[in-house]
């Protein structure tokens, strides 16, 4: 990996593709209680480092935790050193802000999970956050901040159903107070909105009241998930609501509702254009995805944002 990484830097300095504003993974993790990373992770970092986005979002399982019996303090410890190591130490070298969601494997709501929830703060309250909180913020479990003309707002969502009653109550008051200054929000949760992925049917938020309210909003919003190992952006309405959702990294790949079509592995690249590209490996170029359904449930494949050639371009 160590050879690989200055050639795959070399080859994306040497693209001529899209500036990446914003480039999103989740889903790390390996078995429980794994300490390291499949060698995936570290390519994916390290063709994000050379690729400079603006922003870097990991929308959860950044570790393998939520292991029963629980894990040590210890265990745990080495488990984020080993995420510090592999990909924030990096992103913070090259001066990349990283925002990130509690996934379940991090940091479940669920009894039993205390001591997991107590590393995950410990880690995260030693690591400043990379832009100004604004009033209400709860770091780092729900809080928001501006980067550039951008509003990201990271939720804390590891267990299925509606949105706890304080966090919704923050990011009500949140979007009332917009400032006009906003250009986009990305709103980072674990879980997505609705089912995508086989196996996982009924672990989503599935919020009705929480579309409602994003849905007033007349700026682009992405809210991006993770947690069902598939890659999609979906589209409910005509409104400016777009369901980003990151394939994984780690652990195993799920195929889609309705299909039975794998997602690949990688990470989602969004330029400045908001045209969404998937970088899968082993290179972690841009490559068209392939047997992703047109509609999900509600959900309709939002094709117009989606990249469909190795070109990373959208139509």
């Amino acid at each position: 990996m160590r050879k690989l990484a200055p050639l795959l830097a070399l080859l994306f300095s040497a693209s001529s593709w899209a500036v990446s504003e914003v480039d999103i993974l989740s889903d790390l993790n390996g078995r429980y209680g794994t300490v390291g990373y499949h060698e995936r992770v570290s390519a994916a970092v390290a063709a994000i480092v050379a690729r400079r986005p603006q922003l870097v979002i990991a929308a959860g399982d950044l570790i393998a935790a939520q292991r029963r019996p629980p894990l040590s303090a210890e265990h745990l410890a080495r488990m984020w050193q080993a995420f510090d190591d592999t990909v924030f130490g990096p992103l913070e070298k090259a001066g990349i802000p990283l925002v990130v969601s509690a996934g379940n494997h991090d940091a479940s709501a669920f009894a039993g999970f205390e001591g997991d929830r107590t590393a995950f703060a410990h880690y995260w309250q030693s690591k400043p956050p990379p832009m100004a909180l604004l009033p209400g913020s709860n770091y780092p479990w729900y809080f928001a901040g501006k980067v550039g003309s951008r509003l990201v707002v990271s939720l804390y969502v590891t267990v299925q159903g509606e949105l706890p009653g304080e966090q919704k109550q923050f990011l009500s008051t949140l979007l009332d107070t917009l400032d006009s200054g906003v250009s986009e929000v990305y709103l980072v949760g674990h879980l997505p909105l609705h089912d995508l992925a086989k196996g996982r049917e009924g672990d989503s938020l599935d919020d009705p009241a929480l579309e409602k309210l994003l849905a007033k909003l007349t700026v682009p919003v992405w809210y991006v998930s993770g947690h069902h190992h598939v890659f999609y952006l979906g589209r409910d309405g005509d409104g400016e609501l777009l369901h980003l959702a990151a394939p994984p990294l780690g652990g195993n790949r799920r195929t889609w509702l309705a299909t039975d079509s794998h997602s690949p592995f990688g990470f989602i690249a969004v330029d400045n254009a908001r045209c969404v590209s998937l970088h899968s490996p082993p290179a972690f170029g841009p490559v068209a995805p392939r047997g992703i359904p047109s509609r999900i449930g509600s959900q309709t494949l939002a094709s117009d944002r989606v990249a469909t050639s190795s070109g990373g371009h959208c139509q």
